[in-house]
């Protein structure tokens, strides 16, 4: 997987209007947009948990679906291979 050809475009259509760097320093505080910032929350096994909705995190896109099965599958892919920024 492709940080740059296959994560971002998930990010950018379901995670950066709320965590993006321009939306008012990212909902709760929380910005996801850029490789470190990304990098932080799949490390920790947040980013998984919270698109996952798995128990104890908040289920996220907060408001919205779950993102799809092959969206979830992609970022976990990506984490796996050692959230590489390529």
């Amino acid at each position: 997987m492709s940080y740059e050809s296959d994560i971002v475009p998930i990010l950018s259509a379901n995670c950066y209007s709320c965590h993006g760097t321009n939306t008012n320093s990212g909902s709760m505080g929380i910005i996801l947009e850029g490789y470190s910032n990304i990098k932080a929350k799949a490390d920790a096994g947040t980013l998984i948990g919270v698109i996952t909705h798995a128990s104890g995190f908040p289920a996220m896109p907060k408001d919205g679906p779950k993102l799809s099965d092959c969206n979830i599958n992609k970022i976990r892919a990506w984490i796996n291979q050692g959230t590489q920024d390529n």
